[in-house]
């Protein structure tokens, strides 16, 4: 990346609100790098099978709504060349990833050939999210004005929410599942920091009879010498 587009990106960071349409787009892609981590740095089981439906469902909407709303708007707009080319490489890179997901499902989870294809699916993803947060963001800041952006951002959730809804019924159970998981996983963790404070703030049963027992050892010896 040059200084200039180094400059345009903070600037678009900088400038960047909730409903701007590259914050929402941010938002998914945090979701899919969560997601991503899990499936190849987690450990095995049949939850993986789940969570790649998952990743699949929220990748399909996330990259047609993309492409419709913001892609689209790229190609359409009177600008350079280069910034044509940025759009039309992310419908390349989208379908790149839509053949290795297709893949990756006919394989058997967990294999090594699978999580080969799983490796492989992540590192693009990461080098087309890194692409878009820089260079994208710095010229739909650059193209579009910030009522646009909010409109654009309306249009991407309107669009998404269509791509969802025309997911099978099964990828949307799976959905459900994978996510209600997640919930328990964080309820869990969070009930156990709270216990772990809790010990942390009393002391053992054991704990508190040795002090019982050495503050009357210490007051003894003070009546003792007292006596004397």
């Amino acid at each position: 990346m040059t200084i200039a587009e180094t400059i345009k990106s903070v600037g678009a960071r900088l400038t960047m609100g909730e409903d701007d349409v590259r914050a929402l787009l941010e938002q998914d892609h945090e979701e899919v790098q969560d997601l991503l981590r899990d499936l190849v740095e987690g450990e095995q089981g049949r939850s993986r099978s789940q969570m790649l439906e998952m990743l699949k469902t929220k990748l399909t909407a996330h990259s047609r709504a993309e492409e419709k709303v913001v892609y689209d708007a790229l190609i359409r707009a009177r600008a350079k060349s280069d910034v044509r080319v940025l759009a039309e490489e992310g419908y390349v890179e989208h379908g790149t990833v839509d053949d290795l997901l297709a893949r990756v499902s006919r394989l058997q989870p967990g294999t090594d050939l699978w999580r080969a294809h799983m490796k492989v699916i992540r590192e693009l993803v990461e080098a087309h999210i890194s692409e878009e947060e820089n260079q994208t963001f710095a010229q739909l800041g650059d193209l579009f004005s910030r009522e646009e952006l909010v409109a654009m951002g309306k249009d991407f959730l309107r669009n998404k929410a269509r791509v969802l809804t025309l997911q099978s019924p099964k990828a949307q159970r799976s959905v459900k599942r994978v996510v209600a998981a997640q919930r328990a996983r964080k309820n869990a963790s969070r009930v156990s920091a709270k216990k772990t404070s809790k010990t942390k703030g009393k002391a053992s049963p054991a704990r508190r009879a040795q002090g019982v027992a050495a503050r009357g050892k210490a007051k003894t010896r003070s009546t003792g010498r007292g006596s004397r």
